[in-house]
Order: C-alpha cells, then structure tokens, then sequence
C-alpha cells in the first residue's frame, strides 16, 4: 500500500470540502442516535428480536473498547477518500442509511435486557465498560448502527485502496461481534445493520434506480 497517498491523498477538491460533508454526516448521525436513544428508552413497548441461545452468551467487558472501534474505521473513511465524486455517493449512503436506522429505533424500539449493570471498582475494563453503558442506554439496537456504519466505511474504503479494505471488513466483523459479546447488542441487530449497509452500498454504487426508472419511463411510452 502507498501510505503516503492514504495519509495524503493528492485530490481534486479541497480539503476544506472532505471536512464539512463528512462533519455534517456524522453530526446528523450523532444527533439522531443519542436524541432517539434517550427517548425511546422510556417507550411503552419493546420489541424481542433475540434467539434463545444468546442466553449463553458470556459478557465479555474486556472487548468494550473495541466497540468504539468503528469511530477508527470512518477516521479511516476520511483520509482515504479522494475523489468529489466518491465524497458525495459516501454522503448521500450514510445519510439514507442513518435515515432507515432512525425510523427502525422510533417504530421498532428494541431494549437489551441482558446488559449487566456495572458499576466502577477501579479495574480499568470494568470502568470503561460502566462509563459507557452510562452513556448509551440499552436501546436503539435493532438494526445495529455500529455495525451498518463500520461495513460502509469498509466498503468505501475498498474503492480506493483494496488490499486495507478487506482488513477493515474484517475489523467491521470483529465490531459486530464484540458488540453481542458485551451485550450491547443481539445476533439479530447485528445480521440486520450488516443487511443494511451492504443493501445501502450497492444502492447507491451500482445505481439500479436509474435503470428501474429507465425501465418505467420505457414501458409509459409504450403504453402511451
């Protein structure tokens, strides 16, 4: 890999550009996610999306961290975009797919029941893993956002570079299964936010809408 181009790609748009798309995505994303994660966690309905063998799924507090992994990953996102063309198709998925999570969270609120409560005792894990539970209420799960967010950056990060692409897909898995191990999520959140951002990529990278309305825009002129 050329990690001079990665950390410093020559591009054909300003820099300047790259920070307030991608600052105003993340801002949309944040906002939505803790203003609905505070609210639905008074909701007068949960929703059960987990299997029965997760009851023997052990908590792992230690992979806690590992959790904010996907902030690295769209870190990552930032520096290896480097083309306007890429930016704004990179802008226009988050969005929608920020989007289709919010409207899942508010219509179909899911609560983890099996997340213990921690409190802090001075061993470094356990306390990062209380600061956090403390900070994200055991809502907003289905579909997994971390998830949906971790493999987009994945696959956006394969356009340009291949080869650190597919680590970050296999840094995206591990996301989602560190998030069912420290039971901030269940298996199904994670199956549906890695369905989510794949359907989402490809929505708008291979563009069938285009040809779905070449299509409709076809058979009116017949019809017509």
């Amino acid at each position: 890999m050329d990690w001079k181009r990665f950390l410093m790609p020559e591009v054909p748009y300003t820099v300047w550009k790259k920070c307030v798309v991608l600052s105003t995505v993340v801002g949309f994303y944040t906002v939505g996610y803790l203003y609905l994660n505070y609210t639905t966690i008074h909701a007068e309905k949960f929703y059960d999306v987990s299997f029965a063998f997760e009851q023997g799924i052990p908590f792992v507090y230690h992979l806690v961290p590992s959790y904010i992994f996907v902030y690295f990953l769209v870190i990552a996102l930032y520096l290896a975009i480097d083309s306007d063309e890429l930016l704004m198709e990179a802008a226009k998925t988050f969005v929608t797919v920020s989007i289709i999570h919010f409207l899942f969270f508010y219509f179909l609120p899911v609560k983890m029941v099996d997340r213990p409560v921690l409190v802090p005792t001075g061993g470094i894990w356990n306390d990062i893993a209380a600061f956090w539970f403390w900070v994200d209420e055991p809502t907003t799960l289905f579909p997994s956002a971390h998830v949906s967010m971790s493999f987009l950056s994945a696959y956006y990060i394969g356009r340009v570079h291949r080869r650190f692409g597919i680590f970050c897909i296999i840094a995206a898995a591990y996301v989602g299964a560190s998030v069912v191990l420290i039971k901030q999520h269940y298996v199904a959140d994670v199956i549906a936010g890695f369905f989510l951002a794949t359907a989402g990529y490809q929505w708008f990278h291979r563009k069938p809408y285009i040809e779905l309305a070449a299509r409709f825009k076809q058979r009116l002129n017949q019809a017509f």
